[in-house]
């Protein structure tokens, strides 16, 4: 069975500091797949590989068998392929349904 994600030798580095290096996985249908380590381990930084916000110095990533290395994060997200923070927040002046509005119209690419 085909990985529905595969990461090969994806690696980044930062004014010198290799933050990954060569890291390779696959998640195949049905799995669930971890990341711990300590602080500066570098678990952001493949999240931020992995969901497009930063490129890599090399490697790849595919999802189903595409190739979205150099793929933007807004066209990630419509294939299926997204990050969520540890620190969401609400607009306090909007009602439940408002903001919940706000996530779909996001998510359906609507700007404001």
């Amino acid at each position: 069975m085909e990985p529905l994600l595969k990461v090969n030798n994806l690696s980044k580095s930062f004014q010198g500091v290799q933050a990954n290096d060569d890291v390779c996985f696959d998640v195949h249908p049905g799995e669930i797949h971890g990341l711990i380590g300590p602080n500066g381990a570098g678990k952001t930084t493949l999240l931020s590989l992995l969901s497009g916000e930063i490129t890599p110095d090399r490697g790849s990533v595919s999802l189903e068998q595409q190739d979205i290395t150099h793929m933007p994060a807004f066209k990630r997200i419509h294939l299926g392929l997204a990050r969520s923070y540890q620190i969401s927040r609400l607009f306090p002046q909007m009602t439940c349904l408002q903001n919940v509005q706000v996530s779909l119209q996001i998510q359906q690419g609507h700007s404001f």
